[in-house]
């Protein structure tokens, strides 16, 4: 007879975990109804676009999305700003406050493991691993293969950075994740 109350108890035990996520507590989904993991936490990343180019890391309260600032890490670039040389072609049309000095869309982005930054002034790339959600370091930097680099993509490996400056341009890298270093793939198209 212990035998059975020993299985009766134990099937009522599992049977709570899986109502509250798992681990009896049930706070969190007693606080989040619907979620029955807790968030994972995060991280933000900025970058100065000065000319000693830095990286800003924020780590990111999953609970109340509050930033909280961790640490800046220079990416051994230089930043860069649009000007009536390196800028779109005459007939472009721009805002008349044209407030985005890099005039960008993606001049950074997070591919698994590895942040990928463009350094426009200095026209290359660098690369970093993600440590955890306060701490990244850098692996690399490599040419990025024309003049003024605005934006950079990943999918599946493979990246493509928008070089703006001159007759612009994209090129086309391979990332290696378990180290986040760039190797480029042919010559960039116009």
């Amino acid at each position: 007879s212990n035998t059975k109350s020993s299985k009766s108890r134990a099937k009522s035990d599992k049977t709570d975990r899986s109502r509250d996520g798992g681990d009896g507590g049930g706070e969190f989904e007693e606080t989040c109804p619907g979620i029955t993991s807790e968030p994972t936490p995060s991280a933000v990343y900025t970058m100065t676009n000065q000319p000693t180019n830095e990286i800003l890391v924020y780590s990111r309260d999953p609970y109340t999305g509050k930033l909280t600032f961790e640490d800046k890490v220079a990416t051994d670039g230089m930043g860069g700003r649009l000007s009536s040389s390196s800028g779109p072609p005459e007939n472009a049309v721009l805002p008349e406050t044209f407030l985005d000095p890099l005039a960008s869309t993606g001049s950074i982005t997070v591919a698994g493991n590895c942040l990928l930054a463009v350094n426009a002034g200095s026209n290359d790339i660098s690369t970093f691993r993600i440590v955890s959600s306060s701490e990244i370091y850098k692996t690399g930097i490599v040419d990025s293969g024309g003049e003024f680099p605005l934006s950079i993509t990943e999918k599946e490996g493979l990246v493509y950075v928008l070089n703006g400056g001159g007759q612009g341009h994209i090129h086309g890298f391979h990332l290696t994740g378990y180290n986040c270093m760039l190797t480029p793939i042919g010559e960039p198209v116009e």
